[in-house]
């Protein structure tokens, strides 16, 4: 009965992460309307599958053909500040990747700038065609006035499509231009304000700021201005400022960190105030960047921290009944002042819930409190003890301690024991049934254990953790007992004799299961995925279906499009870089040794018109200076084998390719 109580877990959690998926792919384009896509895919229909790397819905023309994918770039992009504010952006993306259309849908920044840029069709011609998943887009038709305004456009893009942010304000120094500007012939460790700092904005722009350190790393050393979106004369001041220069040195690296400029007392430089305290702010700003690298080591010593308590609380478990009469009371400090006041780390069925819903999804992982949940889980289906209730709860120890006060105690029929006694479970399986049905509803309204999280408590998470706990000194632990629904967890996946037989409770959680996995298949067969994942370079699409996602995993989609760009920049004439794109306009009839990938092309046709091969020194040559050499349709049959090379080796199929008109396919 225990492993298949832990399947049953397991079987949950599937439920509510497949219910999670299917939330978010039917309700992210709740505020993009058919008539939103249409502006940009005139012939759409109707809103189809959903592609887990766009986080986005593809549309649909009459025949169920998919023309693209919609999607908006806030909230992603909220905080890419243009002048004075951020935009909301509507994308259409075919399924080559490029962008097919694009539109302002809100934005917090000058009605002037918005509006200058939403006529601008110069500026949206130019990020037609930009496939912002794998390239960066080194031309912008950027508004004259509202340069600002365009560049957090552009830079919200690729944020919200592949979650990278690259700066287009400002481009990258030389190392001459540098030391020229510092008039150093060797520099010591630099900074560079940008682009953590695009977002301040002095009199009219933000500035790029450049910081020396000391050689230790711990002090300024000189401060430079480089190019500036802001009023020139006022740049001009700052830079000639000596003594605003020795007011920013004067200041530690650590000193930067938590510095507030108005308690700090900084003067700015007169006649240009607003610009000297943007230069300020953007120091600030990247020194505290720094900072977040080592709360980072901090998190480490949380996490340490609570796996020791967590170790410690199974020992005192397993201690003679002398020993742990003797420690308990530190224990309970220790437990409510530890997990409780200081860290806020308590388990539930909220955090359960979220942790089976994004699992392998999230790019950080709190290793503390998951060691905590499975220390929670384990102990008590392998041992037959719940140590989590008994010795690490800090809510429990709360009741506990309230329920000594000297009041008379409430007599509960045996009926009325009976139904309370269930209730716990019947909590839980309710949890189950909202996570399931209703993704987005918040869980942590129904448990007490948000109440610690002092500040942000819920108001209904507030209500149950002072009631439960007022309710102790006539009821002990009235909460634990007749309404918890993670003691309830561990109740049901732990071992004991009265627990090894199938009864009530594991019928009620079949019933579940049955229930959620008819509607989770139904859901499933719907929402099938046109393109999981998908790579481009000279017009080329992967696809899996909805199945196999998971296999399809990030590092598969890097090597596709790492070695789709390798063949692009060997074999596509439309790029003037490429190797191909420099023999057709190279002006000579010379030999031309050529690249593997170029060869292996080159390989695929008997004869090139007005092209000598040369197979002993794996050499072109043209005949004539105009001669034209195209191998792009090889090059697609050659792409398409290479991709397929690395689905088969990765073990990923069924797929499907399509490279221009070559296709390549496997299963159904």
């Amino acid at each position: 009965m225990r492993i298949v109580r832990l399947l049953a877990v397991f079987a949950a959690a599937w439920l509510m992460r497949e219910a999670h998926q299917q939330a978010d792919a039917f309700g992210s384009t709740d505020a993009i309307t058919l008539a939103d896509a249409r502006a940009i895919f005139p012939e759409s229909t109707a809103f189809g599958g959903y592609d887990h790397d766009l986080r986005a819905r593809s549309v649909v023309d009459r025949d169920g053909h998919v023309l693209g994918f919609v999607l908006r770039t806030a909230p992603d992009s909220d905080f890419v500040v243009g002048y004075s504010g951020s935009a909301d952006v509507l994308l259409g993306i075919g399924p080559d990747g490029r962008i097919r259309g694009a539109r302002i849908l809100s934005s917090g920044d000058t009605p002037a700038h918005v509006d200058e840029v939403r006529n601008a069709d110069g500026f949206w011609q130019s990020l037609r065609g930009w496939a912002p998943l794998t390239d960066h887009l080194s031309d912008v038709d950027a508004v004259s006035g509202s340069t600002l305004t365009c560049a957090a456009i552009v830079e919200s893009i690729p944020l919200r499509v592949r979650g990278s942010l690259r700066s287009l304000r400002f481009r990258p120094v030389r190392d001459e231009v540098l030391k020229g500007a510092f008039g150093a012939s060797e520099l010591g460790p630099l900074w560079r304000t940008s682009p953590d700092s695009d977002g301040v904005v002095g009199y009219r722009g933000p500035t790029d700021v450049w910081v020396e350190l000391t050689p230790d790393g711990e002090r300024l050393k000189r401060v430079v201005l480089l190019s500036s979106y802001d009023t020139e004369e006022y740049v001009d001041r700052v830079r000639e400022s000596r003594e605003f220069e020795a007011e920013l040195t004067a200041r530690s690296v650590e000193e930067w960190k938590s510095l507030d400029l108005a308690e700090a007392g900084i003067e700015g430089v007169s006649g240009a105030t607003q610009t000297s305290y943007a230069v300020a702010e953007s120091i600030r700003v990247r020194a505290k960047r720094d900072e977040k690298w080592e709360a980072s080591r901090s998190d480490w010593i949380r996490d340490l921290v609570v796996l020791v308590i967590a170790v410690l609380g199974c020992w005192l478990m397993f201690a003679s009944p002398t020993r742990r009469r003797a420690w308990r009371r530190v224990w309970q400090v220790v437990i409510v002042g530890a997990f409780g006041i200081v860290l806020g780390d308590l388990l539930s069925v909220a955090w359960f819930v979220g942790e089976a819903r994004y699992a392998g999804a999230s790019p950080t992982i709190s290793l503390g409190i998951t060691g905590l949940a499975a220390i929670a889980l384990a102990v008590p289906w392998w041992t037959g003890r719940q140590v989590y209730c008994a010795h690490l709860c800090p809510h429990g120890v709360v009741q506990e301690w309230v329920g000594r006060l000297r009041f008379a105690k409430w007599t509960l029929s045996p009926a009325l024991y009976r139904g309370l006694r269930a209730l716990p479970f019947a909590s839980l399986c309710v949890a189950v049934t909202i996570a399931c049905a209703w993704p987005a509803f918040d869980l942590t309204a129904i448990e007490p254990f948000h109440a610690w999280i002092f500040g942000t408590a819920a108001v209904a998470s507030l209500s149950i953790a002072v009631v439960g706990v007022l309710l102790s000194p006539f009821v002990p632990m009235a909460y634990c007992r007749f309404g918890c629904p993670t003691g309830a967890l561990f109740g049901f996946v732990r071992r004991g004799r009265a627990q090894d037989r199938f009864d009530r409770r594991d019928w009620a959680v079949v019933g579940l299961l049955v229930i959620g996995g008819s509607i989770a298949l139904a859901r499933h067969d719907v929402a099938r995925l046109e393109l999981a994942g998908r790579a481009e370079a000279s017009g080329f699409a992967v696809g899996v279906p909805w199945e196999v996602d998971a296999s399809f995993s990030r590092d598969v989609r890097l090597d596709l499009i790492a070695r789709s760009r390798e063949i692009d920049q060997a074999c596509s004439v439309s790029r003037s870089d490429s190797e191909a794109g420099v023999f057709t306009r190279g002006e000579t009839t010379l030999p031309i040794e050529v690249s593997d990938d170029l060869w292996a092309v080159v390989q695929r046709r008997d004869e090139w018109p007005g092209i000598e091969v040369d197979p002993e020194h794996r050499t072109l040559r043209k005949v004539a200076e105009d001669v034209r050499f195209d191998p792009s349709d090889a090059a697609h049959e050659f792409l398409a084998d290479e991709l397929v090379r690395i689905l088969e080796r990765e073990g990923v199929s069924p797929y499907g390719v399509r490279v221009g008109d070559v296709v390549r396919k496997s299963g159904t």
